[in-house]
């Protein structure tokens, strides 16, 4: 991981390596995104399953707090989001 303290907003890069499946991928985070990881997933109809990470960034007097979660699916149904981890 990487923070890069100068950006407005503050972000932090996150590389995620699986050799297994070949993956190798790198994304710069701002505070609040969630994306899926490529090639760790599936969708069928409303559900879509893989790997999701999520970041929240906090600067508060010169300190950066980093929340980072995975989650493995999650399911739509309508406008009704559920997660599964």
């Amino acid at each position: 991981m990487l923070f890069f303290r100068c950006d407005e907003p503050v972000t932090v890069s996150i590389n995620v390596k699986v050799k297994d499946e070949d993956i190798d991928w790198t994304h710069v985070f701002t505070s609040g995104d969630e994306l899926a990881v490529p090639g760790l997933g599936i969708t069928v109809k409303n559900v879509e399953a893989g790997i999701f990470i999520r970041t929240e960034i906090e600067s508060e007097n010169g300190m950066l707090t980093l929340k980072v979660r995975l989650t493995q699916m999650q399911l739509y149904i309508g406008n009704l989001r559920m997660w599964y981890s």
